[in-house]
Parts: structure tokens; C-alpha cells; sequence
């Protein structure tokens, strides 16, 4: 499959993740009510933080060695789950040791310890393994298989919550174990596909690539913690400042905004090993695959931003209507900072996975800084402007350093060229021609 079709084939799988996601939204929001979707954020967050604490960035390095290691291709993934298995077990043991003081902690916003142990002991596990082997498929150039899965997972996970619905047994403790238990049959999938990819998955450890990898993944696990902290952090100081309901307000509209960013995944997904496999052609082709992204983008904002206040208000409730207002803001941050995602892939790719750890650490005191003078004074909107302004600075932060490294241009990264429109206009001659031919036919 050429760059276009495997983007458009992971941008297809995006459509549909975003329906399962936004029903899946829609569901624990009206069902669970603010306060309980604020508590379910919480806890699905700080699973989603154990899950990249322990990856040390074994993603990135599965991805970048099964492109650029000729030898011994087989052993990457075998080397990958051992050290995963190796960090998860004690992550594992603290936080089902902890449960009880953390609740003591959380005990003004009544946060239940055994959601805490249910997210520990299934999901914890379940998202490292099934991290590694989606990072895998993608390696292996296996798109479709990878999106499969992704739908899968989600598929099942709105199935559960709406069964748990219709009998009336969705609380956010059974929500938080849907969510756990949900990758397990994708995990068993992924493996046979692996196998039958020829990936030898039992093999003996190599030392010296198990060095190579922690040393790679490190550069960008180091930049994917200070990323994720970048996005939630405002989560957990509106929860310690605010309180579990407006957390769940909070996180609709951050969920909303945040579907934008299934368009610069989708690319940088495939735009990361294809970089890493040609540096040189990634020069040429990876302003022409930004530009473009960040049209597309800008148009889903502007339609999130038109139909938001009767999105709230007709299908979450009322009682999420102000979930509009922080929407709004976040919109223009999310789509600069879908810029620097596609950009941070190519820098990876080369080999510069740390260029998304300088940008995410500069980004992330701005975030903490601005929440704690925001939030006090504009609530949730002040979470939502803090994120932006820190949103925009990473993006401005990875553009500066790919043009250093690409020798390219900031307006072929940002700016539609004549040779786009002529795309544009080829391809929607195309479509009038198709159109045409099944009118006839």
C-alpha cells in the first residue's frame, strides 16, 4: 500500500473509533452524570500514565528497530515484552498496595480504591502488552490488522457499557473494568497475526539490543511522559482544585477537541517508520503531508466550533452544557499542536525522538504555571486557555527544530501551495468522472 492508502485506510479506522468513542462519551456521560464521568477520568488517566510509565518508549523502539535492524528483526518484539514484563510487575504491586492511602487522599471526591485495583491488575497489564504488539503491526506495515484491532477494542467496549446500560449496572466502578478487560481478545488476535507475520515471539534475549532499545525508547519515553503530562495534568489540578463533577465537564470537552487529533495520528502513525526507513524523501513528502493535515484539521474545528452548544446540549444533557465554553478554547491549541504530532514523528524517524522531550518539557511547565493562575480565577475555561497557550508553544518549539534538521521551510510545513490545489482539483475531477459513470450506469 502506497503512503496515501495506508493514511487513508488508518484515517478510515479513525472515523469509526471516533462514532465508538463519542457514543462511548455520550453513554458514561449521560448514564454516570458529572461526577462519576469525572471520577472515570480520572481513573482511565492515571491507568493510561502507569501504561506509559512503564513503557520506557518501547513503541518507538519496536518501530524504529524493525525498520532499521536488518538481523535479527525477530527479536525486537521478544526483547520488548521482556522488559515490559520486567517493569510492569512492581508498578503493578504498588499501586494495588496503595489503593487504600490513595483513597484516603481522594476522599473528599469519593473515589473508590477498588476501581484503583481494577485498573492495576487488568488494565495496567493489558495496556503495555497490547501497546507493543498495535506498535508491531504498524512496524510490520500490517494497517489493516492494526485498525481491525483498534475497532475491535472499542467496539467491544461500547457493547459492555451499553449491555451494563439497558440492566441498569453501569457505575463507574463496572466502567472502569469494561475498559480494563476490553483489549484482552484484540491481544490474543495480535499475537496469532504476529505469528503468522513470521515473528518469532519465544526467543532468547539479546543483551545488546535490549541496551539499543532502552537507550532509544528512553529519548522518547522521557518526551511521551512530559507530552502526556502536558495533556492531563490540567485534569488532575482541576480535580485537587475543583472537585470530581467538574472533571467530568472538563473531560467531555476535552474528549471532543481531542477527536481532531485522530487525523495527525492516523499520519504520523505511518509517516514514523516510512521517515526512519528514508530520511531524504521524508525532506520532500513530510511538509507536503503537514500542510495538508492542518487544512483538514482546521475544518473539523470549525464545524466542532459551530455545533457545540447544540452537540451539549441535545446529546449529552444539559447538564453538560458547560462543556461548550472550554471546548471553544481548546479547539485552535489542538489543532496547532496535530502540527508539531506530525512533525515530532518525523523527527523521530530521523533518529530525534528527544526533540519531542525538549518541546513537551517547555510546554509542560507552561501548562502548570498557567493552571495555577487560570483555573482559580476562570474555572474549567482557564484549564482549557492554559492548555492552548502550552498546546501552541510545543507546536511552534518542533516546527523551529524541523526546519533545523530538514533544511525545509516553516511555510511548505504550514502553508497550501499550487501544487497542492492542482491535487485537489485532479482529485475532485476524478470523483465528478466516478460520480458520472455510476449515474449512467
Amino acid at each position: 500500500m502506497t503512503f496515501l492508502k495506508k493514511s487513508l485506510a488508518l484515517i478510515g479506522t479513525q472515523v469509526v473509533l471516533f462514532g465508538l468513542s463519542f457514543a462511548a462519551s455520550v453513554l458514561t456521560a449521560r448514564t454516570l452524570g458529572p461526577t462519576g464521568k469525572g471520577q472515570l477520568a480520572i481513573i482511565t488517566t492515571s491507568t493510561s500514565f502507569l501504561v506509559l510509565l512503564t513503557s520506557v518508549g518501547l513503541g518507538a523502539s519496536v518501530v524504529y528497530y524493525l525498520n532499521r535492524q536488518n538481523n535479527g528483526r525477530t527479536s525486537v518484539i521478544f526483547c520488548a515484552f521482556l522488559i515490559q514484563s520486567i517493569l510492569v510487575m512492581p508498578v503493578m504491586l504498588l499501586a494495588t498496595v496503595g489503593a487504600s492511602y490513595l483513597s484516603s487522599i481522594f476522599s473528599n471526591n469519593q473515589l473508590d480504591p477498588l476501581m484503583i485495583v481494577v485498573a492495576a491488575l487488568i488494565g495496567l497489564p493489558a495496556g503495555t502488552v497490547l501497546g507493543i504488539a498495535n506498535n508491531s503491526l504498524i512496524a510490520l506495515q500490517h494497517v489493516r490488522d492494526y485498525g481491525l484491532l483498534q475497532i475491535l477494542t472499542a467496539g467491544i467496549q461500547i457493547g459492555l457499557l451499553a449491555s451494563l446500560a439497558v440492566v441498569d449496572r453501569l457505575t463507574t466502578l463496572s466502567a472502569v473494568a469494561v475498559f480494563a478487560l476490553a483489549p484482552l481478545p484484540a491481544i490474543v488476535i495480535s499475537y496469532y497475526r504476529l505469528k503468522a507475520a513470521g515473528v518469532i515471539l519465544v526467543n532468547f534475549p539479546d543483551l545488546d539490543l535490549i541496551r539499543r532499545m532502552i537507550l532509544y525508547g528512553g529519548r522518547a519515553w522521557l518526551g511521551n511522559m512530559l507530552q502526556y503530562f502536558n495533556y492531563r495534568v490540567d485534569v488532575f489540578i482541576v480535580f485537587f482544585l475543583l472537585g470530581a463533577g467538574a472533571v467530568g465537564i472538563y473531560a467531555v470537552a476535552v474528549s471532543l477537541a481531542e477527536l481532531i487529533w485522530y487525523i495527525p495520528g492516523a499520519v504520523s502513525t505511518i509517516l514514523f517508520p516510512r521517515t526512519a526507513m528514508d530520511w531524504n524523501r521524508a525532506t520532500q513528502f513530510t511538509p507536503r503531508v503537514s500542510r495538508n493535515a492542518l487544512v483538514v484539521m482546521t475544518i473539523l474545528a470549525i464545524f466542532m466550533a459551530i455545533t457545540g452548544p447544540i452537540l451539549f446540549k441535545v446529546v449529552y444533557g444539559e447538564q453538560f452544557s458547560d462543556s461548550f465554553a472550554p471546548l471553544w478554547v481548546l479547539l485552535p491549541g489542538v489543532v496547532f499542536l496535530g502540527v508539531g504530532k506530525i512533525l515530532a514523528g518525523d523527527l523521530a524517524g530521523r533518529g530525534k525522538p528527544e526533540y519531542g522531550t525538549y518541546s513537551a518539557g517547555v510546554s509542560l511547565v507552561a501548562t502548570v504555571l498557567l493552571d495555577f493562575v487560570l483555573i482559580p480565577v476562570m474555572g474549567i475555561v482557564g484549564a482549557a486557555l492554559a492548555s492552548t497557550v502550552s498546546y501552541a508553544i510545543a507546536a511552534f518549539l518542533l516546527l523551529m527544530l524541523y526546519v533545523r534538521i530538514s533544511k525545509n521551510t516553516a511555510f511548505s510545513v504550514l502553508l497550501i501551495s499550487s501544487e497542492d490545489f492542482e491535487v485537489y482539483l485532479a482529485f475532485l475531477r476524478k470523483a465528478r468522472v466516478f460520480l458520472l459513470a455510476r449515474t449512467l450506469s
